[in-house]
This record gives structure tokens, sequence and C-alpha cells, in this order.
């Protein structure tokens, strides 16, 4: 809905008084004294005011921080108000701030683009511009019950005195959501992971878990790589967290530093595309377990692969496993098991980044790994906060013995049924390439991950 300037200066002012409302929040004069700067902040003086008829009156929804840590919210909605005023500057400002706070926040990516877009063209068409800002200005003097034929943006201006003031109220916002963000505090004596591997299935997890029990400063459940805790309803309730942390005891070794656990289905947690999709609904609030369970502290260790040849390995395991019919196409039959929702990682690395931001998680990408894993080791064993010099013992071992198949001119081919069969042919594949291209875009933009090896279709499918 297009907003007049009057509306989107009180839209700006609702903002601020849920700000006002929030508890915990320690307000100085300065910032209070900013805000009432503002026109149309008159509902300052009573935020909760609503329809409910008299005696009636309900406590207002607050949106507590320890369960859904929202700061990147509040700057996404600034920006959109300062969008709608036509301050595309500071709106950009403000996008790119919730962009600091979450660097996967789609939304407030998208709407910097289009900020971007917008100045790009009134640059190209500055009298258009001029004769609309004008416009804007008039229009907000007449709903303010004045007129001043002689108002331009550059003097009298709601639209400039909101500009002038804006870089302060950024400044002053972020004062305020520096403060604790209210995670859940570690009861003492609990041992807990401080670290998670989260994904992907298929992604050399299994190669990470062997590599890291190895070091002596970490720890690792000794017998089960993958606990399949917090995504698993049955599991999760069953077992609860007392049961979750008889899992993690290395003994009284002072040695230990980092304590952790991997489960790839972790990672697989944004309901982005469900209907069309194979998905639980109780992954989708795995990241808000781990958070309340483990706080605001955690580490969280990705390996992310070219998701076609992640997408075509988990096909090949599934119809290995005979869970798949032999001749069902991986186009058919992709929307189960994850095997194609999985590989849409940058949507499922948003929906973890509502909890823990950029700087908690350690990503690499398998294909890299490869090419140099002393390289790797050294870098995750800092993240950790372990000693980096350490070298696990046989770093090119295989631990999933993998299931006979080739990749031919046809395409994918495995022996079924002692008849060697072609299971994904090269046009299937080139859709597949086609189906990630823009999650691939989207990772190596966001992100700013190194997967150029991943563009080509002309890539070997390896398991």
């Amino acid at each position: 809905i297009a907003l007049t300037p009057a509306q989107a200066q009180k839209s700006l002012a609702a903002l601020v008084a849920e700000l006002l409302a929030r508890p915990g929040c320690d307000l100085s004069e300065a910032f209070v004294s900013l805000l009432q700067q503002f026109p149309a902040v008159d509902c300052l003086e009573s935020p909760l005011e609503d329809s409910t008829p008299p005696g009636q009156q309900t406590e207002p929804e607050l949106v507590k921080t320890d369960e859904q840590p929202d700061r990147h919210r509040v700057y996404h909605r600034l920006a959109e108000t300062l969008e709608e005023l036509g301050c595309l500057d500071e709106a950009a400002q403000a996008y790119q701030r919730s962009i600091q706070l979450q660097p996967q926040s789609v939304p407030s990516v998208v709407g910097l683009s289009r900020v971007v877009e917008r100045s790009r063209t009134l640059e190209k068409e500055p009298s258009r511009a001029k004769d609309e800002a004008v416009a804007a200005t008039r229009q907000a003097s007449q709903l303010n019950g004045s007129e001043d034929s002689n108002l331009t943006p550059a003097d009298h201006s709601p639209l400039a005195t909101t500009r002038e003031k804006t870089k302060d109220l950024l400044h002053l916002l972020d004062n305020l959501w520096t403060q604790k963000t209210g995670s859940p505090p570690r009861a003492q004596g609990d041992l807990l992971p401080n670290f998670l591997g989260i994904g992907a299935q298929k992604s050399g997890t299994t190669w990470l878990y062997a590599m890291l029990k190895k070091h002596p400063q970490i720890y690792l459940p000794p017998n089960q790589k993958e606990l399949m805790f917090f995504d698993s309803e049955g599991t999760y309730n069953t077992l609860g967290i007392e049961g979750y942390k008889t899992f993690f005891k290395p003994g009284n070794s002072p040695a230990v530093k980092a304590v952790g656990e991997i489960t790839p289905g972790y990672l697989w947690t944004s309901p982005f595309g469900a209907a069309n999709h194979q998905f639980d609904e109780f992954r989708a609030t795995t990241p808000k377990r781990v958070y309340q369970a483990l706080g605001a502290d955690l580490k969280l260790l990705v390996l992310l692969r070219n998701p076609v040849q992640r997408a075509i390995s988990a096909y090949l395991h599934h119809l290995n496993r005979r869970r798949i019919p032999v001749g069902k196409s991986i186009l058919d039959f992709g929307h189960k098991f994850g095997i194609l929702h999985m590989g849409f990682y940058s949507k499922h690395l948003f929906h973890w980044m509502d909890y823990y931001p950029r700087k908690c998680f350690h990503i690499a990408i398998y294909e890299n790994i490869l090419k140099d894993k002393d390289a790797y080791f050294k870098d995750v064993f800092d993240f950790l906060e372990v000693n980096n010099n350490y070298q696990p013992s046989e770093p090119d071992k295989l631990y999933n013995k993998p299931f006979q198949y080739q990749a031919t001119d046809q395409g994918i081919s495995m022996v079924i049924d002692q008849e060697n069969r072609t299971v994904i042919n090269r046009t299937e594949i080139q859709a597949l390439y086609e189906i990630y291209q823009e999650e691939i875009h989207q990772l190596e933009q966001l992100f700013n991950l190194e997967v150029s090896s991943w563009k080509s279709a002309s890539e070997t499918c390896k398991n």
C-alpha cells in the first residue's frame, strides 16, 4: 500500500513507540529528544492506544528477544518507512545496517537493490524527480493544514527534516540494539555443545566428524556421529535436554575446549517452497530450539557441496536403498527426502540467521577443502579456538564406502539387478543446474563464497 509522507512518518513514529514499549530498553534522554523532533510523533505519548473497547484492554504483544532476536528487522522497517518518504540515501543506509546484522536477510537485500535502482532512475531523470518531490512536499503540507506554493525539497519540506536527522537516529538505534539480547544463560555445571556441525548432508560431514574427533582439545560423542536431537520431534520429546546431556562426557580432561556434535540434517530448516517439497514443519523451528538450549555464543560449522552433485548423490543413495522405484526420474522424485530442497543452502542459512549472526558460522566449500585440507584444518581449529597446529591422521581416508556408479556420455549409470542402467541422463543434469542457478548466484554474492566450480554442467558428478 502506497503511503503519503505524513502517513509514512506516523508509521515511523509507531515503530519508535514499539521500541519504547520493549522491556529492558534503556533509552537515553537524547534518544527520546531526537524522536520527538520527527513530525507526527504525538502517538509516542500513548503508544499502546488501540481500538479495543473500554474495559477490554489487553496487554500488547511484545516481541521477546530471547525467543526471536530481531534487531535487523527494526532497521528493515525503518528502511521501508524512509523509502516511502522518498529518502533513498537514508533508506539504503538502513537496509545496509539490516544486512550487516543479518547478512542473508532476503527482504533487506531486495529492498536495497530496489532503492539503488530507484536512485539510478532518478539520476537519469532529475527534472521528473524534482517535480515528484515538490508534489510530495505540497501534499504533505496540505495534510498538515498549511499551504505554501514556494515549498521545495531543498528548504522547508518534512522530507528534508527527516533526511537531516536519520544518521543520528541510526546511530542511536545502534546503541539501543547493542544491549544484551536476553539469550538464555547456561546453568553452571552444564556440559553441552559449544559448537554444532549442521550440514549439509552428503557434503563430507562424516569425514569432518572423524577428523575433529581426533583432536585432543575437541570432544564429540565417540560412538554416534548424528544425534538428530533438535530436528527430530520424536527424539526431542522422548530424550529431552537432560537425556541429550548424557552424550557429552569427556571425563575430567582439562584439555577439552570445544564440545560438539555433527548432525547434517540440522541445516535443513527453511519452509521455502515447502508446498512443492516433502518437508517436516518441526524442522523449521530447529534453530529456535538450538538457541534456547545452547545459547547465543554457539559456533556453527557448515560444509556445502555443489547442490547439483549433492542432489545426485542423495538420489543415488535413496535409489540404492530402494526407497525410490527404479526408473523414476530425479526430477519427478526430487521433492522427496530433501533431495532437491536441501540444496537451497542460502534459504536454510537465512533461517538460521534469524537466531545467529554471520560471525557464528564457519562456512566452507567441500570442493575447495579437497584442494587444501591443511588450510581448512587450521582455519576451522582457529574458529573453534583450539590448537591450530594439530594435524589429523589419515585426512585422505574415505569414511563412507561409495556404491558403484559411472559418469558416462549419457549421464550417470549404475548396476541395478545385475543390469547397467542410466539412472540420470544429461538432460536431467542440465535441468538441475538450471534449478540451482539462482541459488548458486545468491551464495556467491551474499556470502562471498568461491563457488565458480559449481556453475558448469560439464563437471563430473562425484559421489
